[in-house]
């Protein structure tokens, strides 16, 4: 009964009235600013990203890499990478898109954006040029066999707007939806001239936090589609009329391990005792309601790289007692947790059990929450003191592929907050491995490493659950958003 009352008085002063070429989505947070590819990562502010924006390449629902603003790339060397662009691309002010707006993006990401999360993935750019107007020329420092994969994730934006306040504002980009209106939470969307057109006018994407008031909204009338659904209202939703998408997410949940600070962190027996206090599969089955696994390793099934042969730490309490002790913390010791704020309801319940668990065997856990722009300093800084532990996603979404997780608990990240010498020499090689079968080989073994080390608490697959009224039809969910474009309204 609570959930159907949160937040009433909200809907009463938002509510809009509908329109037939108008679809209505209701989301979480939005970003501080909606037209700044860079101010965040992930969903779902992502979804505005995925349909404002474009990468030269992209993944599409099955994580398999498409053509995008590049039509086609090749390795002229191990370290030269050369992009033949789409001709006959706008952007949303009908300016022509060229290889100069590629450089210039990438020039910024390596300047004034360095900071930024999406900047990590130019780190080893030596230098990015334009051949002619429709093709770039990618020198590396070091052979990197994933770079068509890095692409999909750099926004590319109008050279003449890079950096600026106004692509805050009034963002540019060649993507199938323009922003023509924003504030109060709310950024209206309409359609643009685009390599893929979208096939709804209209689009009005409505801020709404709390995932009990989407559902409300949903059942209301109010919103058309909401997005990240908890797990418990799956069967009330669907014995309501309403469609459900879940789509399985190349992402494992997890609670970051720190280990370069003097602490019970550095010692494996310590890491190796907290996977073993948790409870992934009840998490799993009672949380999530089935709608995720429970996490073997950093990697999800599907993913290249993933290791099959890796089981999840079994649930064993007494074991990791007797492990605490052996490394001298007989008696436990305090642990600070931190988590991003907004995470989801689920999550959040996810990590309060975790905690629980870990008390068990004398970890006495002091949950603490931050905000996403103070978690993103301390995540890009490294900025995590002592004991101090962290809710972080194991994220091959981007990639398909576990190399960017894996860099990400390496000493390869430019500000390391795990560093295991052995385990990034394997990574290492991975990179530089152009044949696809020697290449997964040397992922799975970097992540079998991984799993000895246990530099995190490993706790779930990923998914996004999606709910929305028979009227949508086409709803597809990729690795950068839902794809918008492919909405139609019956």
């Amino acid at each position: 009964m609570i959930r159907r009352v949160i937040c009433a008085a909200f809907f009463l002063a938002a509510a809009t009235i509908a329109r037939a070429e108008t679809l209505r989505i209701g989301i979480g947070p939005l970003p501080p600013a909606i037209g700044n590819p860079y101010s965040g990562v992930g969903l779902p502010p992502g979804d505005l990203w995925a349909n404002i924006y474009d990468g030269l390449t992209r993944l599409d629902e099955r994580g398999v890499l498409n053509p995008a603003l590049a039509l086609s790339w090749q390795a002229e060397t191990p370290t030269r990478w050369v992009f033949k662009l789409r001709p006959g691309v706008t952007f949303h002010d009908g300016a022509p898109f060229t290889a100069a707006d590629v450089v210039a993006t990438i020039a910024a990401l390596r300047g004034p954006l360095l900071g930024t999360l999406v900047a990590a993935e130019t780190r080893d750019f030596k230098d990015v040029t334009s051949r002619d107007p429709l093709t770039v020329v990618i020198e590396t420092v070091k052979p990197d066999a994933v770079l068509p994969l890095r692409m999909n994730m750099i926004a590319i934006q109008s050279a003449a707007q890079i950096g600026k306040e106004a692509a805050a504002r009034a963002p540019n980009g060649t993507g199938p939806y323009a922003v023509t209106a924003q504030g109060a939470g709310r950024v209206t969307l309409t359609a643009a001239k685009s390599w893929r057109p979208g096939r709804v006018e209209r689009i009005e994407v409505t801020s709404i936090p709390i995932a009990a008031a989407r559902v409300q909204a949903l059942e209301s009338g109010q919103v058309d589609l909401v997005q990240n659904v908890s797990a418990d209202d799956v069967t009330g939703l669907r014995a309501g009329g309403f469609a459900v998408v879940i789509s399985p997410q190349a992402q494992v949940l997890s609670i970051a391990l720190p280990a370069l600070a003097k602490g019970p962190l550095q010692d494996v027996r310590v890491r190796r005792a907290l996977n073993l206090a948790v409870d992934r599969a009840a998490i799993a089955a009672g949380i999530f309601q089935g709608t995720v696994a429970a996490a073997s390793q950093g990697a999800t099934p599907g993913v290249n790289g993933f290791d099959p042969s890796l089981q999840p730490f079994p649930h064993d309490p007494e074991a990791a007692k007797r492990l605490l002790k052996e490394a001298g913390y007989g008696d436990g010791f305090p642990l600070a947790l931190y988590l991003v704020e907004g995470a989801g309801a689920g999550t959040d319940l996810a990590f309060q059990k975790a905690a629980q668990d870990l008390a068990r065997i004398g970890v006495r856990v002091e949950v603490r929450s931050l905000p996403i722009g103070e978690y993103t300093r301390r995540y890009v800084g490294a900025t995590w003191n002592g004991t101090e532990a962290f809710s972080m996603l194991w994220n091959s979404t981007p990639f398909n592929d576990t190399a960017r997780a894996l860099e990400t608990f390496s000493c390869l990240r430019p500000a390391p907050f795990f560093c295991d010498p052995a385990a990034a020499d394997l990574l290492a090689a991975s990179a530089r491995e152009m044949d696809p079968v020697k290449r997964t080989a040397a992922l799975r073994a970097t992540m079998a490493r991984m799993q000895e080390l246990a530099p995190a608490i490993w706790l779930t697959t990923g998914a996004v659950i999606t709910a929305m009224t028979n009227q949508v039809q086409g709803y597809v969910l990729r690795p950068a958003g839902s794809a918008y474009e492919a909405i139609t309204l019956n």
